[in-house]
């Protein structure tokens, strides 16, 4: 187990512009903030980063840009994946040369794959980086779903490093923590399944809320480790209940406009993804309000 890999992870949003240009300054500034609160790494081009909305020519831009305004203070796993392994090598060079720390590869997307394939993909993909890499396991994104026996065969293949688990079932990531031992690197990418996880093993997790409340999740992970699980459970359900009032609003552009609400920089995203609405700015707020996570 590498405990560069251990404790909180922020799963960041990507500050845009307006025309769909990278906000660097805001981008930094976010960064900044999660560092003082304690978070231990990014993941960084993921889901609620907008990677898979940019061109590889935005991709490359911005894993440099991010990795340099990390500068060495944090650990970095940059998401890669696409639908071709022509294209995720493509993605594993750009992360090489901004000097991150790891990658994670997303299965195969859009087409149905089988074993066989999958195992060729991750082969294929480790053989041609010096990366660490980690699988990605997200069949809600990728449309294939991983069986535990499936992981325990991939964490042999040299070049593998661990696995972000951003299922649903806690009984199968406790499936994939038994198909693949103590020393892989298995991280938890469900912000409501942070804590059932810790208990079962996950050395980490890699959360899309510690975007905004960076300090919530950090705090839980204390807690754990000191046996203090009442008040983990505590600050668990607290979150549980700010992602039902974030789930009242567009997936993902939510998160940004809720950072506006806490004046730090959200941007825009990327269409055709749209920003709330006024009366779901609204409700959003009312809700934040009601949690006490606004001033």
């Amino acid at each position: 187990m590498d405990k560069k890999y251990t404790g909180i992870f922020s799963a960041n949003t990507t500050p845009f512009n307006a025309d769909g240009t990278l906000n660097v300054a805001g981008m930094k500034s976010e960064i900044d903030y999660m560092l003082k609160s304690g978070i231990k790494g990014f993941f960084i081009g993921g889901t609620y980063g907008e990677g898979p909305m940019m061109s590889p020519e935005e991709y490359e831009e911005y894993i440099i840009a991010f990795s340099e305004a990390v500068n060495g203070r944090g650990t970095i796993i940059a998401q890669i994946g696409a639908n071709s392994l022509k294209m995720t090598i493509r993605q594993a060079e750009f992360a090489e040369a901004a000097k991150v720390d790891s990658v994670a590869a997303i299965t195969p997307m859009y087409y149905p794959h089988d074993d066989s394939a999958i195992e060729g993909y991750y082969t294929d993909l480790c053989k041609s980086t010096k990366l660490p890499v980690f699988i990605y396991n997200n069949p809600f994104r990728s449309g294939n779903k991983l069986s535990p026996s499936l992981v325990g065969k991939l964490s042999k293949i040299p070049g593998i490093y661990g696995m972000k688990d951003s299922t649903d079932s806690l009984t199968e990531f406790c499936r994939y923590k038994m198909a693949t031992g103590s020393d892989f690197n298995l991280m938890i990418g469900n912000d409501d399944m942070t804590l059932s996880a810790f208990m079962m093993g996950a050395q980490g997790g890699v959360i899309v809320l510690a975007g905004l409340f960076p300090e919530l999740y950090v705090k839980m992970y204390e807690e754990f480790l000191k046996g203090n699980y009442e008040t983990a459970r505590e600050l668990q359900n607290r979150a549980i209940a700010i992602r039902m009032i974030l789930k009242k609003g567009p997936y993902v552009s939510t998160y940004k406009a809720a950072l506006d609400l806490l004046g730090r920089p959200g941007g825009y995203s990327k269409k055709p993804i749209r920003m709330p609405s006024l009366d779901e700015m609204k409700v959003i707020e009312k809700g934040l309000k009601g949690l006490d996570c606004l001033n």
